[in-house]
């Protein structure tokens, strides 16, 4: 038997508050094991206009409502 399925299996048989307090364990795990990486120049640039940019061009949009400007569904 594999680790995930032995820790599938071990998973099964907790309680769901059990569950919640290591399903919290594992995603804070994943979390912190993302690695930080520092900006380049071409993300520095996109930063550099996005600041400079006027107030129009910083609207939110929502995903609801680009998906309706571009004709798909969700």
């Amino acid at each position: 038997m594999t680790t995930k399925e032995e820790i599938k299996r071990m998973t099964d048989n907790l309680s769901d508050e059990q569950a919640e307090k290591v399903y919290s364990f594992i995603y804070t795990m994943l979390v912190n094991a993302i690695e930080t990486v520092e900006p380049d120049e071409f993300d520095l640039q996109m930063i550099k206009e996005y600041e400079e940019s006027s107030e129009e061009d910083k609207k939110y949009v929502s995903a609801e409502e680009l998906y309706k400007e571009l004709g798909l569904n969700l």
